[in-house]
């Protein structure tokens, strides 16, 4: 396949739920950058910014200069940028994919995500920050001189917030579900405070919340169990012609358990008892079970009417893999060979930004536009 596509406009936004995979994905985003494939907008994106960067999607399409199409890698991280993914930024995408067809432009607009295993990914939401926060009294600090206890428990199984997946995709802010916030689950309660209005709308997830979610997973372009993340990173390198970059470095990367000191725990030393562990998660998240169930029978299904095809790419991608292979371009090569801390948001750094590289496709607007709004980083650089 022609991964190339370079007369074609894309839109590529795969939704980053906490430990669903999207920083893996991130990577896949960032070496297609680095070889001039598209240009990478996400994690801390502000809400403003996101604005910014539809509004002027919407007004800036030229169809006569295929040069001027826009060609983004986005991750809409689980942050405020993207709290109101379900009510708002979805819909936007949807429109904006209207737009461009009224217009005749050719331009991809391919919407992502991945749903785990339940009790994989309660696993792996403990490790990553529970843990850490159990070891350290449970206390969330508001402030430098402000701080709450959140009662999170001292284990595993004293961890109860339910359906943190469907939950997460339905409404964001999985954090405050989690209880990683003040007045989230299970809440903080003491004298003067009082639930999160917002944990207190949709704590409870019902068989209407259900139905819903799977309505909304309807409009993804790819919506696949995580333990087939390479069948979904071909099948995603179908919709948007975007290399499926994945060099050995970068199969799985593991962010760092927060509060542990560098410790990663074991899934025996979280649980000594699994099949204790797997009954907890299905019954406080019986909801996630039956999400799972629905993502990994449809994907089946999918992966079936694809035939032997995608077996043997699926092969194809795994061989290279194990060669080495799979990287974006050559260093010397690379549009992108850098990356550098954007400076654009706060103090004496306010104002200054990075100038992209003339290779990244797209206008020059369009890309100024989104490397003055990512706050952590990872601006694109020619060296």
């Amino acid at each position: 396949m022609d991964v190339s596509a370079a007369a074609e406009g894309v839109l590529w936004v795969d939704r980053h739920l906490h430990k669903n995979g999207g920083s893996t994905l991130r990577e896949v985003m960032l070496r297609n950058e680095e070889a001039g494939n598209c240009v990478y907008y996400g994690y801390q994106q502000t809400g403003e910014g996101w604005d910014r960067l539809m509004n002027a999607m919407r007004s800036n399409a030229s169809v006569a200069d295929t040069r001027r199409l826009p060609r983004l890698c986005i991750e809409a991280h689980a942050s405020t940028a993207s709290a109101d993914w379900t009510s708002r930024r979805l819909p936007e995408l949807i429109g904006l994919r209207e737009h461009f067809s009224r217009l005749g432009a050719p331009v991809r607009i391919v919407v992502t995500t991945r749903v785990r295993e339940p009790l994989s990914y309660y696993l792996s939401f403990y490790r990553w920050r529970i843990a850490g926060m159990q070891r350290r009294g449970n206390v969330i600090r508001l402030s430098a001189h402000k701080s709450v206890i959140n009662p999170l428990g001292a284990s595993f199984l004293e961890w109860r917030p339910p359906n943190l997946q469907s939950i997460g995709l339905l409404h964001g802010d999985v954090e405050l579900f989690a209880g990683l916030k003040a007045g989230g689950f299970p809440g903080v309660r003491g004298e003067g405070r009082r639930p999160h209005s917002y944990w207190l709308q949709h704590h409870e997830h019902s068989r209407a919340d259900h139905r819903a979610l799977l309505r909304v997973l309807r409009s993804y372009d790819v919506v696949a169990p995580m333990d087939q993340f390479d069948e979904a990173l071909l099948l995603t390198t179908d919709a948007t012609r975007l290399a499926p970059l994945q060099e050995r470095k970068h199969v799985a990367v593991r962010p760092e358990p927060q509060g542990m000191d560098g410790m990663r725990l074991a899934d025996h030393a979280i649980c000594p008892d699994m099949a204790a562990c797997r009954a907890h998660i299905e019954a406080i998240a019986p909801w996630d079970v039956r999400l799972y169930k629905a993502v990994r029978r449809d994907f089946a299904a999918r992966v079936r009417r694809e035939g032997p095809a995608l077996e043997r790419r699926l092969a194809a991608l795994h061989a290279a893999r194990a060669r080495g292979e799979g990287g974006a371009c050559e260093r010397s090569r690379c549009c992108c060979n850098e990356r550098r801390p954007c400076f654009n948001l706060t103090g004496r750094d306010r104002g200054r930004s990075l100038e992209p590289p003339a290779c990244l496709p797209g206008t020059r607007s369009l890309q100024r536009l989104v490397a003055t709004d990512m706050p952590v980083g990872w601006c694109c650089v020619k060296l």
